[in-house]
């Protein structure tokens, strides 16, 4: 019998403010796609922003889901695992920081499959070493290898954890540090020194695996209607943020911002990377939002963009809306889900 691999994103939907998830236009009447026949040879589960934990009820659903798959599945942390990173042992932060890390991890004792960690930016912020720390701590508690790239430079590195499924890591809170934080390091066997041999290297692998379902494992996203890309929420909206704010987060005032000159550039660059291929899914957190954004470059050549960020347990906002030509289709701020700042 033929196995199919895919992606499973598992998505715990609230509301925005109290009711339902935006939907964009042209999908509301579109029916549940089946999945393909045959046996599911695989499955990835994301999660992301896991620092802010406030309840581990979705990392408890989450790895009872993963566990009934047991070796077929692939559970992915992406990034913005801390706080605010992880400093020193006995330095202020440092208990908060390592409790965070055993309650995220506390849910998965005994799971059988593989479980890969992305550092975040705000893992970042201890530099080098604080990274390094951290990929000590997480391959204690998950008793792995699961920090990736793992070098503590940019990456990229491969996982085939099923036939036609290839999952590729990169560390974009690398890429998005001063050139003079960013540590050397190496991947493909290929020096990594600049964003630059990282975008490279992918763009080699993304044409070596043309064949192959390609997920792009990465804590910022490329694409997203989320408060980084200058969104926001009617429960934002009611709690005071104002013009000020909102109008930081739109101009990219900050580089973690969708609009930051940094943030395009590394985005522009990591879509040339992976435009030649023609079934590639990009998976980020970064946004504390669930969002699914399809963009359809040609009949025959799409690209979905995940994101899934609400793994500290907060309530979440969830948008499913096509995307084409560097514009959201069917985008009509309802108040249900999500606002446009410019409307």
């Amino acid at each position: 019998m033929r196995r199919s691999a895919f992606l499973l994103a598992a998505l715990l939907v609230a509301g925005c403010a109290s009711t339902g998830t935006y939907l964009a236009s042209e999908y509301r009447a579109a029916p549940t796609p089946a999945l393909p026949d045959g046996d599911v040879a695989h499955v990835v589960f994301l999660t992301g922003n896991t620092g802010d934990l406030e309840t581990d009820a979705v990392l408890r659903a989450l790895a009872a889901d993963a566990r009934q798959r047991g070796e077929r599945a692939t559970v992915a942390f992406l990034g913005d695992m801390t706080p605010d990173g992880l400093p020193p042992e006995g330095e202020s932060g440092y208990d908060e920081a390592l409790s965070v890390l055993r309650r995220t991890a506390a849910p998965f004792d005994g799971f059988e499959g593989e479980v890969l960690v992305v550092p975040g930016d705000r893992d970042w912020g201890y530099g080098e070493d604080g990274v390094r720390r951290l990929e000590d701590v997480v391959e204690d508690l998950f008793d792995d290898d699961v920090l990736t790239p793992g070098d503590q430079a940019g990456g990229p590195r491969q996982d085939e954890p099923a036939d036609g499924l290839r999952l590729v890591s990169i560390d974009t809170g690398w890429w998005l540090l001063d050139r003079d934080d960013r540590p050397v390091g190496e991947a493909e066997d290929q020096d990594v020194r600049t964003p630059g041999d990282v975008a490279r290297i992918l763009q080699e692998i993304a044409v070596d695996r043309r064949d192959d379902r390609f997920v792009v494992l990465a804590h910022h996203p490329l694409d997203s209607r989320g408060e980084y890309a200058g969104y926001r929420t009617f429960g934002q909206a009611a709690a005071g943020l104002g013009v000020t704010a909102l109008a930081a987060r739109t101009l990219g005032l900050s580089r973690q911002d969708l609009a930051s000159s940094s943030y395009r550039t590394m985005r522009d660059v990591l879509h040339a990377a992976t435009a030649s291929h023609e079934r590639l899914v990009w998976a980020a957190s970064h946004d504390h939002s669930l969002q699914t954004l399809l963009e359809e470059r040609l009949p025959d050549v799409r690209r979905f963009d995940l994101v899934s960020g609400t793994g500290g347990g907060e309530t979440a906002i969830a948008v499913l809306t096509g995307y084409k030509d560097g514009r959201p289709t069917g985008f009509e701020p309802s108040g249900v889900a999500c606002r446009d700042p410019w409307t």
